[in-house]
């Protein structure tokens, strides 16, 4: 009896963990660059109301936050506040964000300069 016990508990979680990993695989979870060189403020809430809408309506898995100075990686992504009340400065630096677009294949990009055309 403690065999069949065992046996099936093995099983059990066995499939249990299996499920897991393919439940994971399946669920889209994006990640999203956003690009925090300088913008006017009122373009900026633009990108900051977009993001919100993103955090409310998809799983956000990474936000990485990228300017021609710095470069931050949250992997819990920030509130929406948050992202509206950064400051943004310095100059686009297409190089980094073409470099992080490799990195990453599949993220989206958030930039003033989307927003504007």
């Amino acid at each position: 009896m403690n065999r069949s016990l065992f046996k099936i508990l093995g099983w059990g979680w066995g499939l249990f963990l299996i499920a897991g990993v393919a439940i994971a695989q399946i669920s889209p979870r994006a990640i999203l660059l956003i690009d925090k060189s300088y913008c006017p403020p009122e373009q900026w809430q633009k990108v900051a109301q977009t993001y919100a809408q993103k955090y409310q309506t998809s799983q956000l898995h990474t936000v990485i936050l990228f300017d021609d100075l710095s470069q931050e990686k949250f992997s819990l992504p920030p509130q929406p506040s948050v992202i509206s009340q950064l400051s943004t400065y310095g100059r686009p630096n297409l190089k980094r964000q073409s470099q992080l677009q490799k990195t990453y294949p599949k993220s989206q990009l958030l930039s003033c300069r989307l927003i504007n055309n």
